[in-house]
């Protein structure tokens, strides 16, 4: 049910970030981060709970420390990273009869992202990224069944983009990406008991743009392959008449469109 709309509820937070750069050569700088942020739950979110009490907002202290080495117009950068989060906002699919909104029990992320790009040539860019994260219940109760230290559904443990771009001629430009995602754990395992997880994906994508005085056109090949995958799964869902429910993503799509610029 929603909430009530005579409910009201006072609640302070506080966000900041501090940070500290420091070049070990004009090439090479290391650098760190501390900070505290939140979010207050929308309007909408409020208005579709659990039990339709108004939820807590979410609040989270994160830390990171990294390297980026630049020269010649190359750049590389990695990145280590900790978010520890209390009542994180989610959307739960498993209260009846159509899902609601609710503050998870306090949960942890923390992982290694790495960042790099180069001129291959005067008209080719390559640039790509790698995230390798975990995502884990740091304490609570799901279902009686205790989640500390286990693996938050729907997080997936690795995510990779690779991305060329080519500047064909001054107003034409081809750029193509492929893009990884990793196996993950299917919504409503909290406990960490189901026996598989989500399969690993790649995707690639091919974009066309073109600008001819005020007009900008393109053609976009979304997977590109015809890759036949799911980015969302549910296990054990009173929804589903099996155990596991999966909801397939769209195959090749192509899109053209046409913008005109008034000056």
């Amino acid at each position: 049910g929603g909430a009530g709309p005579l409910q009201r509820q006072t609640r302070s937070a506080r966000a900041g970030e501090i940070g500290l750069q420091h070049l070990l050569t004009e090439r090479l700088a290391v650098f760190g981060k501390l900070g505290t942020s939140f979010r207050f739950a929308s309007v909408d979110e409020n208005g579709y709970t659990a039990n339709g009490s108004l939820l807590e907002p979410q609040t989270a202290r994160q830390r990171e420390a990294g390297i980026e080495y630049r020269a010649n117009g190359s750049r590389v950068r990695a990145t280590l990273y900790a978010i520890d989060l209390d009542n994180e906002i989610y959307f739960s699919p498993l209260v009846v009869p159509f899902g609601a909104n609710t503050n998870l029990s306090p949960t942890r992320r923390e992982g290694l992202e790495v960042l790099a790009s180069t001129a291959l040539s005067g008209t080719a860019d390559i640039s790509g990224n790698l995230v390798l994260q975990s995502a884990r219940f740091s304490r609570g109760v799901y279902g009686g069944v205790d989640v500390s230290g286990r693996d938050i559904p729907l997080v997936p443990r690795a995510l990779a983009v690779l991305r060329l771009e080519w500047r064909a001629r001054p107003r034409t430009r081809v750029a193509a990406s492929v893009s990884y995602t990793g196996g993950q754990r299917y919504d409503n395992d909290q406990a960490n008991d189901f026996a598989r997880t989500m399969p690993a994906y790649a995707i690639a994508d091919l974009k066309l743009t073109h600008q001819t005085g005020s007009w900008l056109v393109s053609a976009i090949a979304g997977n590109l392959f015809d890759k036949r995958y799911y980015s969302y799964g549910i296990v054990d869902s009173f929804a589903c008449a099996t155990r596991v429910c999966a909801y397939p993503q769209p195959g090749r799509t192509l899109i053209a469109s046409a913008e005109y610029r008034f000056r």
